[in-house]
């Protein structure tokens, strides 16, 4: 072997930022295709599970929306965001009991944040007379859950 291709096997690619110490790991080739299944799964069943007649009643929107908004919006953020998170809980490291406390922990703080927003706009409509845009309030509280998050991590 040369003397460069000694150098060449000695470099490690791994930074700080792609692996860092308390979240990398070595993990199956099928860990994202299996995630990726499993988010799907979950958010077809939601998405099914609020156009049927009796949910459609409660969350008129069509995503876990709990006050009148005005407009309508083509992406159930709220319950992809929500797929997206259990998912990746049920497939990161650690036991069962961690697993599901992260998922519950991720999901309840997102739940948690679109709920002042859905009681922001329920306040701005008895208080004004009209509602946010749902465009509004779905993108802000997806960037108030990942603002959240970040400062948790």
């Amino acid at each position: 072997m040369s003397d460069a291709e000694d150098k060449r096997e000695q470099i490690n690619y791994i930074s700080v930022d792609s692996a860092p110490k308390r979240f990398a790991g070595p993990v199956s080739e099928w860990q994202a295709p299996r995630m990726l299944a499993l988010f799907t799964s979950l958010a077809a069943a939601q998405l099914w599970l609020v156009n049927t007649d009796v949910v459609s009643g409660v969350f008129p929107n069509r995503d876990y929306v709990f006050s009148l908004h005005s407009g309508r919006h083509a992406i159930a953020i709220r319950i992809f965001l929500i797929s997206f998170f259990v998912a990746f809980a049920a497939f990161s490291s650690g036991g069962i009991r961690e697993r599901t406390l992260f998922a519950l922990d991720m999901v309840l703080t997102f739940l948690a944040g679109c709920a002042v927003f859905d009681l922001a706009n329920a306040t701005a409509h008895h208080v004004l007379g009209s509602s946010f845009s749902l465009h509004f309030s779905a993108i802000a509280s997806a960037l108030l859950h990942k603002s959240v998050e970040g400062f948790i991590l």
